[in-house]
């Protein structure tokens, strides 16, 4: 909002508390299968980082909702915005809490702002295009980009598990 247009800091306080209050009332359903690939991923002992835009109370209350698990560690908006995505500072931090390796990650996202976080670091990223078929140069973008590309959550839990 500040370099598009080009809010005053007031003018971002609002926007984020009005965008709280939003949130705070509606819960957002996910995309059909995702649950899956979070509870399998947590019941083979794999960790899930959440690096988001949106808030730990948020995030927690959301995951509590639709998959009945919580993500290990949780990387939001409650992060000073010099440490958010797409600073790679989240893909350190998981790698240095939990002694892996860039080889070790795998990014899933729908943004270019996570390849702008992974791709430096050498974390492989993979598209989630199930939340960006209605935008088709996007789509392009992001799997010229990628390292892998998934059409559906079930594409994605049949790689990881299968």
């Amino acid at each position: 909002c500040r370099r598009r247009w080009h809010f005053t800091e007031q003018e971002q306080k609002d926007e984020y508390e009005g965008w709280m209050e939003y949130v705070i009332t509606h819960i957002p359903e996910i995309f059909p299968g995702i649950e899956n690939v979070i509870r399998r991923q947590k019941e083979e002992g794999g960790l899930v980082c959440v690096v988001s835009h949106s808030s730990v109370q948020n995030i927690t209350r959301d995951y509590a909702v639709h998959m009945g698990v919580q993500p290990d560690a949780i990387y939001g908006w409650d992060y000073p915005e010099e440490l958010r995505k797409p600073n790679p500072f989240p893909l350190l931090d998981i790698m240095e809490k939990y002694q892996l390796e860039p080889k070790d990650l795998l990014v899933v996202d729908d943004m270019k702002l996570a390849w702008k976080m992974a791709n430096p670091l050498g974390v492989k990223i993979a598209f989630a295009a199930w939340g960006k078929q209605e935008f088709p140069e996007l789509s392009q973008e992001m799997r010229e980009l990628c390292d892998l590309s998934f059409d559906t959550a079930e594409d994605l839990e049949h790689f990881l598990f299968d």
